[in-house]
């Protein structure tokens, strides 16, 4: 975009005007660092004639911002975003601003390396300018003219040195623990008035270049050079209170550990009465806990929020300074899930993938808050107290919730109260997943993985219909942006990948399977339009590895499938299973997008690996698929697995004839093994490979629904959704784990399938053509005997129940006029009256065949 505003830092950091066109040709970019876990401050005031009209500001930053008018926090931002790109937010600050004098401040936070969901700029501007920056315009619309705020040399700022620099990091692609002394931080800083005579006027990020490189067309050059605006809208934000009290323990101090290990790992004792004061003012808002350390034991107090939350936990209290606060959080302690409890539970990091969500806050005297800058999940809280003898007051401990505005537009009820709970909380566990990306968990790294992608978009359009399209669309354009040269998509997009580092086989086919999804839930063909080189260039990275047949043979890099321990050698029925599902969801945008050649190469591409999968790796002893076949020899695996067979079924290698064959003996409970693949899965011993079949875990589930659901098999999937997430359930777990045991993340968006699968099979709810202009409505009874429900589509809900009443089925159907629907008749049954195509409205029985 056009911008009239350069972007703007502390004169602290140099430009460096060596870095000119001769030397960036022959040598490269420098990878100029500039210093980890910085912490700017910046501020401009201003004066206003009257009271404004109107008033728009878009802002963005490198890394991220906090955003503050006349003393009031506006926002944070940006959105994560590649490298190559800063994506800005706009505000409207009508309300906020007045006549007189107002000042816009922000905190800008620079991580300074690549984290989960951030990278830093492009080399060869970064080069130049360094890490850091910030991007303001503004309009401010008066009676009779425009007052316009540009980011430029009227703002002042202030490089803080309350953050410890070199603290730890919280762990992988994590950002550093938040390290801060409270007595360093200035105060009133938001507020008009504040003095900030010591402060230096900031420099614009930009440079002329030298005159004759001008002359040829290099230059002038700026700070991250390309900024867009971002669709997201701004997250919700609520704030939370504890509900229970854990405990209150006397610590033993060990000043030997550091901020990422100390807290976790301190000896604990019952604290005496003289630690805590009013200790159950902590759940409520209004009054006050005293918490001092009595003689060389410090204090700590452990609460739960009762269930888990992405949020930033804060601490507001009184102090007389000096003390130090730290406040840990996380998703679950021991003795949690039927666990054993211990005597004194506490938040622990027990893997080398438990990150260390904690700050550290020395205080200054008198009232302060301190809020955690990046949000994590919470479930519990612990607060240590240290170096505070005469004691802190506690006015509120607690956790700012944030969450995609995402509405409520799609609806599940039936008659087992079971699947009622699962679809509330898989629709929850999806919501606390997604926020200026689909992540996989708030907890642990809060990745964008391309793969997980597929799944967590349906569950998206089940749940929440076009209220995620924007963040929908984010998902698949990031991955997109993220290609590598070669065509391969990053596992994770934006984020620590590398550029060219570790990446996963697989996932760019689960990419290209969720943008026809997305083409054909909303019919946004213009956007899906813009994905289509990235798909055919993803779809030729594997070109080089396939064989005569046209199987893909040991692709190179992780060949990830899911966390189970399936035979992915030579060549891999599950990689090709899912190369098959590529190439038909390509040959499906390219029909929609009336690209003829592509579809047709596609259509071809498609026919050749059905075959070869059907004459390679079909086992006629075993009447199954085998999970792999040598490309020399053609032997056999003799691994078995129901994540192969799910997607023989599913991408119609299996012949119809076969299906319910493959499905029965995949889902027989004594022949199934969870396969151990740790650190994420731990699983059966007594695997033994001419029996057992290696069983689906809670990603690959879908695919096995999936394939159950599309065979007709409604009653055998819903029984394996009460067998594999029963337990789940029944030992307390308001959202879903990433694996069937709460050894890993707890809150994962794959898990949540079912939510996707009860509206569209039980419900039966598809769509025929992109963006329901034609759906069908083919309800799966399984051993349910009622079920209603709605499923959001772009021109409003399309409501189905229906109920049973012996070999009778009554179904009610309602939809929006511009819409055309077709009422089926599932598997077993027949219509007795109604059905076929209808608009608006359906009213039909059907019976059931004898």
């Amino acid at each position: 975009m056009y911008r009239r505003a350069h972007f703007i830092w502390t004169p602290d950091q140099q430009i460096d005007e060596t870095e000119v066109f001769r030397t960036l040709v022959r040598d490269g970019p420098k990878d100029r660092r500039d210093g980890l876990n910085r912490w700017v401050f910046f501020r401009r005031e201003f004066c206003l004639g009257s009271d404004p009209v109107s008033a728009k500001l878009s802002i963005t930053a490198d890394s991220r911002y906090l955003l503050y008018v006349n003393g009031a926090r506006i926002g944070r931002g940006p959105p994560r975003s590649a490298a190559h790109v800063r994506l800005y937010d706009t505000y409207d600050l009508g309300s906020v601003l007045k006549e007189g004098t107002n000042v816009i401040a922000a905190l800008v936070h620079v991580y300074g390396r690549d984290t989960a969901w951030y990278e830093i700029g492009q080399r060869y501007p970064r080069s130049i300018f360094g890490d850091g920056g910030l991007w303001v315009e503004a309009d401010v619309v008066l009676a009779g003219e425009t007052f316009t705020i540009l980011s430029d040399a009227d703002w002042k700022c202030l490089t803080s040195d309350a953050w410890r620099a070199d603290a730890p990091v919280a762990g992988w692609g994590q950002g550093s623990i938040e390290d801060v002394d409270g007595r360093r931080l200035p105060e009133d800083w938001t507020r008009a008035g504040f003095d900030d005579s010591e402060w230096t006027a900031a420099r614009e990020m930009v440079w002329e270049g030298i005159e004759y490189e001008r002359a040829m067309g290099w230059g002038p050059h700026e700070a991250f050079p390309t900024i867009k605006a971002s669709d997201l809208p701004e997250l919700l934000q609520e704030v939370n209170y504890p509900v229970h009290l854990e405990g209150i323990y006397a610590v033993t101090p060990d000043d030997t550990k550091d901020v990422d290990r100390r807290i976790f790992e301190e000896t604990l004792s019952p604290a005496q009465a003289a630690a805590c004061e009013n200790a159950t003012a902590l759940l409520i808002e209004g009054d006050t806990t005293l918490i001092r350390t009595v003689g060389d034991e410090d204090t700590s107090i452990l609460v739960d929020f009762g269930l888990i939350h992405t949020g930033y936990p804060f601490v507001e209290f009184f102090a007389e300074g000096g003390e130090i606060i730290e406040l840990a959080a996380s998703e679950k302690i021991a003795g949690d899930y039927q666990e054993p409890r211990p005597d004194l539970p506490r938040i622990e990091r027990r893997t080398h993938l438990d990150c260390a969500q904690i700050f550290r806050y020395r205080a200054r005297p008198g009232l302060q808050l301190y809020e955690k800058f990046d949000w994590t999940a919470v479930r519990y809280l612990q607060l240590t107290v240290r170096n505070a003898p005469k004691g802190i007051s506690v006015r509120r401990l607690g956790s700012v919730r944030t969450a995609y505005p995402a509405g409520e537009a799609g609806r599940f009820a039936c008659s087992d109260p079971f699947f009622n709970e699962l679809w509330r909380i898989g629709r929850y566990t999806a919501l606390q997943c997604t926020h200026d990306a689909w992540c996989d968990g708030p907890g642990r790294e809060k990745r964008q993985w391309v793969g997980d992608g597929l799944v967590h978009y349906l569950v998206n359009v089940a749940a929440f219909g076009c209220g995620t399209n924007a963040v929908d669309r984010q998902f698949l354009r990031a991955a997109a942006d993220a290609q590598r040269p070669d065509g391969l998509l990053q596992m994770f997009a934006p984020g620590d990948h590398h550029r060219d580092g570790v990446a996963i086989a697989d996932f760019p086919l689960h990419w290209i399977c969720a943008a026809e999804q997305y083409l054909q839930y909303t019919g946004d063909i213009d956007f899906v339009a813009t994905l289509f080189p990235a798909v055919q260039k993803a779809l030729q990275w594997y070109e080089p590895h396939r064989d005569g047949d046209g199987l893909v043979v040991n692709p190179p890099l992780w060949r990830f499938i899911e966390w189970a321990a399936l035979d992915r050698s030579g060549a891999s029925a599950a990689m090709n299973g899912l190369y098959l599902l590529a190439l038909q969801a390509a040959g499906r945008i390219a029909e929609s997008l009336e690209y003829g050649h592509a579809r047709s190469t596609y259509a071809r591409e498609a026919k050749r690996v059905t075959s070869a999968l059907q004459n390679r790796m079909w086992d006629p002893s075993r009447q199954l698929y085998a999970d792999a076949s040598d490309p020399a020899t053609g032997r056999l695996s003799k691994r078995y697995s129901q994540q192969t067979n799910a997607l023989m079924v599913l991408a119609g290698v299996a012949p119809e004839a076969l299906q319910n064959g493959i499905l029965s003996r995949i889902t027989q409970p004594e022949h199934t093994r969870v396969s151990p693949l740790p650190p994420v899965v731990t699983g059966d011993a007594d695997f033994d490979e001419d029996r057992h079949i290696v069983r689906a875990n809670t990603y690959f589930a879908h695919f096995l629904y999936d394939a159950l659901m599309k065979a007709g098999r409604c009653q055998q999937a819903l029984q394996f959704m009460r067998d594999n997430l029963g337990p789940m359930l029944s030992a307390g777990a308001e959202t879903l784990w990433e694996s069937y045991d709460p050894s890993a993340s707890l809150c994962h968006a794959f898990s949540a399938s079912p939510v996707y699968h009860l509206s569209s099979g039980v419900l039966g709810v598809r769509p025929i053509s992109p963006g329901f202009r034609t759906f069908s409505v083919c309800p799966l009874v399984g051993d349910l005997d009622w079920a209603e429900g709605t499923f959001p589509t772009p021109s409003g809900g399309i409501d189905v129940s229906w109920k049973l009443d012996g070999d009778q089925l009554d179904i009610s159907i309602a939809s929006p006029e511009v819409l055309t629907g077709t009422l089926e008749a599932p598997e077993g049954w027949i219509l007795e009256t109604g059905g076929g195509a209808f608009r608006q409205a359906s009213q039909a029985r059907l019976i059931r065949r004898r």
